[in-house]
């Protein structure tokens, strides 16, 4: 079994545009041997639920749902 995440990351988000984006890149950036990342997404309009679909695999768990 893989060693439980040294760091997680949750990510609370709503039509954020390219600040998402940011917040992502810069966890993706850190020096953390592992890190998790959940991000709760309130069913966005603005792409950003098809951006996250697309690095899927880089989050250790997405839902995207109206809140």
């Amino acid at each position: 079994s893989a060693p439980a995440p040294l760091l997680s990351v949750i990510v609370v988000s709503k039509n954020p545009g390219p600040w998402l984006h940011l917040a992502l890149e810069s966890v993706w950036n850190q020096t953390a041997p592992v890190a998790e990342i959940v991000v709760i997404d309130g069913a966005s309009t603005d792409g950003s639920r098809e951006w996250l679909q697309a690095r899927e695999t880089q989050l250790g768990t997405l839902v995207s749902e109206p809140d």
